[in-house]
């Protein structure tokens, strides 16, 4: 859902990027973001970067979540 909602930004030019690899990157998973300790204790790490139009900087965003305990 993230990379479709970067690729439409991409497309209507808030991204800057010949290609959207250019542009942004969404990073989650095992050995990505989070480790085997993370997901058995119900953690959700993920990681943004975007060549944003404004400021012109590349900005990278890392976003936690703690799922819900039954």
């Amino acid at each position: 859902m993230i990379e479709n909602f970067l690729k439409l930004q991409w497309r209507d030019g808030a991204l800057v990027g010949a290609k959207p690899e250019d542009a942004y990157f969404v990073h989650v998973g095992l050995n990505q973001t989070m480790t085997a300790e993370d997901i058995l204790n119900g953690l959700m790490i993920i990681e943004i970067g975007m060549a944003v139009v404004r400021p012109a900087e590349f900005i990278i965003l890392r976003f936690s979540h703690k799922m819900q305990e039954s």
